[in-house]
């Protein structure tokens, strides 16, 4: 793929940009000085209706078009009034933080249309007796279940909006959702210049901190949740996140690199100071509003407004009609010719869009989806996500015989073949435990793969999920393409899910016999080597392994993890294997004086392990006063060639415990007022060499005891002349 596919999807598989609008509310006496009631709240209120036009963002529409408020259907007065506050909400509020950082959670590789082409091909299917119900992907709706409450009411509203867009009932691309429920738990009256308000407080939702907190981002301030009242109340950019990863498929219409603004009618704060609780007007429904870009190919105007083109939309009833057919039409071959007839048929309908990729302006939109391909119309041609998505919505609503088969749609960067780049692919999980290469796009006419070897193809070359997995379409063996995971497909899928196989796949069912398995020392790879009765062939399967600590270490043992092996071919069984590989942490020992020394008397210093308590002493030496420290008696030097041995007599053993040890000085005059060496030495010693002097010279030297305990305390010097030679 060229820059344009890495233009697009950094944008389509990261970028929304949202902004927070709501109206300012600074009502008194309650929040401002009571002597200047009124007047001020409305100063106030003109300069923040002032900042709020100066303000808003551009992705922000600051005024939203008549036509966007249409719904393409009869709308009831009341749903009517409720749109139009929306709208004046984006006109009078002040915009910020103005953008949801990337993320990359987004991008689910699942087919945008399919969401709602399964409710209609399954309408198309019922009738075909091998055609089981349709099924989702097992992570369906698991995000959903992470929201608060109130989070899942906003997710509930928006998908039920976005079904009704996708089916063509609706044009409005402007979503409205009672969030009343939302609040009303925690709401308390409160009375503010005469006018009841339904208040939400920090007392009311049992938090510390404020309810809504004033921010500063990139220099614009901008009010929001607390990351308390979020927990308890909602974060919209979670929500958001969550209904883009589960139900992407409703939303083929939204244009995702031109994001949402969103607001809350019927909000309330005070902007008086830097926290606010939140005020509703008593007896008033408060709504969650939502503005979606409409894709260009599906915007009335074809510019990616607020209004759906429900003709266009349309089509995808056809695309189901095409899609039903090529399924019906191979319900009774193998499953193996199945996914075979599949592939063929995509490259058959369509084609690469260089168009879209050699154009970096070229709208997001249809050509990364499957509609073009199912369309029945052989000028409009996908890229690569539109062969990948296909693919994986034909296999989602087949009915394998072997009901473990499973297609996945993944992206990263391929190296070397059609389109080097960024790229989406296929990954068919097999009856045999395995996992392969389906890159659909790279099998069409004049590709790389177009005679094979990247379609339910083993990674020949070697790999690993981290590094990537490297395809051999020739026969050296060598990584002709090599397909890399990108941080979105590594954070969505478990390793199990993206190891691939290093064997070619058969078609068979493997019955196993002498089974055994191999452990790396580390504990960290794990494969099992079998024969096949079947077909008589030898395999090899590597194992999922997962480390949990058994035993934690300790400061002086080390600790053990267990290693679990899993395999995905059926008759392996799961492995467990335990390596003594935590290292020990080591003591942390802080000193403390048990026992402090006096005169004549050693204390103790105890050292205690902070961790595990150990423990062990050091004796303090005992204290010795000048008058208790014996004389040491020198000897005559013994002198060298610019050097000396300072002698002395032996220390007796009773006086050695009252002392540290033997200072020596050196010096040129008698009265030691130039001193050119000092040194020490070990109170058992009796002698000291002192090198470096100068030759020919008279030196003096002299030593005394010395003991530091409780103080500096030394004996009396004595001292000797020599003459170094």
């Amino acid at each position: 793929m060229g820059k344009r596919d890495l233009r697009q999807v950094k944008r389509i598989m990261a970028v929304l940009l949202c902004a927070f609008i709501f109206i300012a509310f600074t009502p008194a006496p309650a929040f401002a000085l009571e002597s200047e009631g009124a007047e001020a709240a409305e100063e106030i209120e003109t300069e923040l209706a002032e900042a709020a036009a100066d303000a808003v963002l551009e992705e922000t529409p600051a005024e939203v078009p008549a036509e966007a408020l249409s719904t393409g259907e009869e709308t009831s007065t009341e749903e009517a009034s409720k749109e139009t506050a929306a709208a004046e909400e984006i006109e009078l509020g002040t915009a910020g933080p103005g953008t949801v950082e990337p993320n990359t959670s987004l991008g689910d590789p699942d087919s945008l249309l399919e969401g709602y082409m399964d409710k209609q091909l399954k309408e198309e299917l019922g009738t075909v007796p091998a055609q089981k119900s349709l099924k989702k992907k097992a992570a369906a709706s698991k995000r959903r279940e992470t929201l608060t409450s109130g989070g899942k009411v906003i997710y509930d509203g928006l998908k039920e909006f976005a079904d009704s867009v996708a089916s063509g009932s609706k044009a409005s691309s402007i979503a409205a959702v009672d969030i009343t429920d939302v609040f009303s738990d925690y709401f308390v009256s409160k009375t503010v210049d005469g006018t009841v308000y339904n208040a939400v407080t920090s007392q009311s939702l049992g938090i510390s901190s404020a309810v809504y907190v004033k921010k500063t981002v990139n220099g614009v301030e901008y009010w929001t949740f607390s990351d308390e009242a979020k927990a308890k109340l909602y974060d919209f950019e979670k929500v958001l996140y969550a209904l883009m990863a589960d139900e992407p498929y409703a939303f083929y219409w939204y244009d995702k690199t031109e994001g949402v603004a969103y607001a809350v009618d019927g909000l309330r704060i005070n902007r008086t100071g830097t926290t606010s609780d939140l005020y509703f007007v008593a007896g008033t429904r408060p709504h969650f509003t939502a503005w979606f870009t409409v894709s260009t190919d599906y915007s009335a105007d074809g510019t990616g407004s607020y209004t759906v083109d429900t003709s266009k939309t349309g089509k995808a009833a056809e695309a189901v009609a095409n899609a039903a057919k090529i399924i019906t039409d191979n319900a009774s071959a193998t499953d193996l010719a199945k996914l075979t007839a599949y592939k063929n048929k995509i490259c058959e309908l369509t084609s690469y869009n260089n168009a879209a990729v050699i154009n970096p302006d070229y709208p997001y939109g249809d050509p990364w989806q499957m509609i073009h391909v199912f369309d029945d119309d052989t000028t409009t041609n996908v890229v690569c996500e539109g062969y990948a998505k296909a693919f994986q919505y034909l296999c989602d609503h087949t009915n394998f015989a072997d009901s473990s088969i499973e297609c996945d749609s993944v992206s990263g960067i391929m190296r070397c073949g059609t389109g080097a780049g960024l790229h989406m692919w296929n990954i068919l999980h097999m009856d045999d435990g395995e996992n392969y290469l389906a890159d659909v796009t790279n099998s069409d006419t004049g590709t790389i793969g177009s005679r094979g070897g990247l379609f339910l193809s083993p990674a020949l070359a070697g790999g690993s999920v981290s590094s990537g997995y490297g395809y051999d379409v020739g026969t050296d063996g060598k990584a002709d393409v090599t397909y890399i995971y990108d941080e979105e497909t590594l954070s969505i899928f478990s390793d199990s899910e993206l190891m691939m196989a290093e064997s070619e796949y058969l078609a068979h069912e493997h019955v196993l016999k002498d089974i055994s398995y191999e452990w790396s020392a580390d504990g960290k790879t794990c494969t099992a080597h079998a024969s096949c009765e079947t077909g008589g062939e030898t395999l090899t399967r590597k194992a999922v392994v997962t480390g949990e600590v058994k035993t934690p270490a300790t400061c002086a043992e080390k600790g053990v993890t267990t290693y679990t092996a899993t395999f995905r071919q059926a008759g392996l069984e799961t492995q467990t294997i335990d390596i003594e590989d935590i290292p020990a942490h080591g003591h942390r020992y802080h000193a403390a004086v048990t026992r402090a020394a006096s005169e004549g008397v050693t204390g103790i210093m105890t050292y205690t392990c902070s961790v595990c308590g150990d423990r062990y002493t050091r004796t303090i030496p005992a204290i010795y006063y000048p008058a208790d420290l014996p004389v040491v008696k020198i000897s005559k030097p013994k002198a060298g060639k610019g050097k000396m041995t300072v002698k002395w007599k032996k220390v007796s053993k009773k006086n050695q415990k009252k002392i540290q040890g033997i200072e020596i000085q050196v010096a040129t005059d008698p009265g030691f007022t130039n001193i050119v060496r000092t040194a020490y030495a070990g109170k058992k010693k009796t002698s000291k060499a002192i090198k470096g002097l100068s030759r020919k010279t008279v030196y003096y030297v002299r030593i005394r005891a010395y003991n530091n305990a409780g103080g500096r305390h030394v004996s009396t010097w004595r001292s000797k002349s020599v003459k170094v030679k």
